[in-house]
């Protein structure tokens, strides 16, 4: 598995932000760079330059705290039938041209 932390740092060149209070980790695959687990937070800060991001602190605006977590479960899951569902092609219609 290849892991990837986050950094705090400014991103963003139309409209930047800083990324502070970062932790967690990323695991993806390194054949297919697909995720299969995420366990990350950030604080978002909206921000030009250095003080606007100091008043956004001060005034506790423009900041956003953010959480996220994922995990890929490979298993098939057993489903039932319900009662009210036919067995499949029981009722299907064709309809000419139908998709």
């Amino acid at each position: 598995m290849t892991t990837y932390r986050p950094r705090a740092d400014w991103y963003g060149e139309r409209a930047p932000y800083r990324l502070t209070d970062v932790s967690g980790t990323v695991r993806a695959d390194p054949e297919t760079d697909a995720v299969v687990a995420a366990n990350v937070s950030w604080r978002l800060t909206r921000a030009d330059s250095y003080a606007q991001y100091l008043l956004a602190g001060v005034l506790g605006t423009g900041t956003t705290a953010s959480r996220t977590t994922f995990a890929y479960d490979a298993t098939t899951p057993e489903l039932e039938r319900p009662a009210w569902a036919t067995e499949e092609g029981a009722n299907a219609t064709s309809v000419p041209g139908g998709c």
